[in-house]
């Protein structure tokens, strides 16, 4: 831990007048350090947090077998990421989006959020989230190591050809100008995302490979598509997305499960369902500002838009979802669901919303509704439940079944047993 102030001593008087504490200063600041690198946010805009005893003495790891969330009644639940064996430490991840990056930006987040500097079995393992495609055999990945006069590539993993540290110092400065370049798009995304910008980052994002830039790129270049309609691009784009993020992070979170959400709503989309319902109020509105009333698909079919993306052309997943139905659309939100299942059990907000939206999307589709767990039901009013159309009951009871089983297997961990 990193001996530091959170404030500066002037700063702590108005606080300790509005607390009513007449101790020093030093000590007041010490609690204040604890409870920064303690609590848990209970929202997402970071106005609402709560400090959890016997949850602060969880370890942190980049690479958790546990996943925590707040339920719907405001209750810290702890679930199991994977199977945890006898004996072994349950951990979590102390970082969000950041457990997606490459270990200096992990590494960075955690000194400035926790000061810490994390030793986890992630971070002291080989990299893998810096891959470059080979530029001799255009096949294998070339990983970075290290930083600045310490960087070194990996050998490629697949004709084994070896960098030089010149090489590798180069591939690192590369490196730091696309994230410049890519940080500086994302903080003005609307002025700055025009079609020549994005094509110039696509066509940098192919000589990535396992690399977390790689997976920004592609999650703003859905975003474009998305904006334009171009539904089967826009497919593509968080697939192939998805496809890095999972190789990087493997397990079960539940910005993985948004990332397939975001897949399921282009599918949704290329299947002519109407945005209004799978997409928020205030993005619909922007969409009809910039195209008028008729929001139909536009672009090209998903399997001209999968040409241009080579994770996608050896995806046996892919390959199997170029059924474009509307079941197909409707197994990707269930699937969706059960990873969210998994994170969170069935209490959770965005659950029951998810419901609402996948009984919206079966309805435009004709198609069954599944049947929901029992909690999520009775909150959605009974919306939940098997709808009339073509398949039968028996179908959405299984989903049902399927759903229940994906809960209980995600087990969860009592805190108080962990004391």
């Amino acid at each position: 831990m990193c001996e530091r102030s959170l404030i500066s001593l002037p700063e702590l008087a108005p606080l300790a007048a509005k607390l009513d504490f007449n101790g020093p200063m030093e000590v007041l600041d010490a609690v204040a350090m604890i409870a920064h690198c303690n609590i848990f946010a209970v929202s997402d805009d970071g106005s609402c947090a709560a400090l959890c005893p016997s949850a602060a003495l969880l370890a942190h790891s980049c690479l958790p077998n546990a996943n925590w969330h707040f339920s719907s009644s405001t209750r810290f639940q702890l679930r199991a990421a994977r199977d945890i064996r006898a004996g072994e430490e349950v951990e979590h991840s102390y970082l969000q989006r950041e457990r997606w990056c490459a270990r200096p930006h992990r590494r960075r987040a955690l000194r400035a959020s926790k000061w810490m500097l994390c030793a986890c079995d992630r971070c002291n393992g080989r990299e893998d989230a810096r891959g470059f495609l080979c530029a001799r055999c255009s096949v294998g990945t070339v990983s970075l190591e290290g930083s600045e006069d310490a960087v070194r590539a990996q050998p490629c993993s697949k004709c084994q050809a070896q960098i030089s540290g010149a090489d590798a110092r180069k591939m690192e400065t590369a490196e730091s100008n696309l994230e410049a370049e890519v940080q500086r798009v994302d903080d003005n995304f609307g002025q700055l995302a025009t079609e020549p910008t994005m094509a110039k980052l696509e066509a940098t994002a192919r000589t990535l490979t396992q690399h977390w830039l790689k997976a920004r790129i592609y999650g703003m270049l859905f975003e474009v598509h998305k904006a334009r309609l171009e539904w089967a691009e826009a497919e593509c784009c968080a697939r192939a997305r998805h496809a890095v993020a999972s190789a990087i992070f493997p397990l079960c979170s539940s910005v993985g499960a948004w990332q397939r959400e975001d897949i399921a709503d282009a599918m949704a989309g290329s299947n002519a369902v109407p945005p209004a319902l799978f997409l928020p109020e205030d993005y619909v509105q922007g969409l009809q500002q910039m195209h008028g009333s008729n929001l139909r698909p536009r672009g090209s079919s998903y399997e001209e838009a999968r040409q241009r993306f080579p994770e996608l052309a050896a995806s046996d997943r892919a390959d199997q979802a170029s059924t474009r139905d509307g079941r197909a659309v409707l197994q990707e939100y269930l699937q969706v669901y059960r990873e969210l299942l998994t994170v969170y059990g069935n209490e959770h907000a965005h659950l029951e919303q998810l419901a609402a939206k996948i009984g919206a999307v079966a309805a435009s589709l004709r198609e069954p509704c599944p049947q929901f767990p029992q909690s999520v039901a009775q909150a959605l009013g009974g919306k939940a439940s098997v709808g009339k159309g073509r398949g039968e009951r028996a179908s959405g009871s299984r989903c049902e079944d399927e759903a229940k089983r994906q809960a209980s297997a995600s087990k969860k961990i009592d805190l108080e047993e962990l004391d």
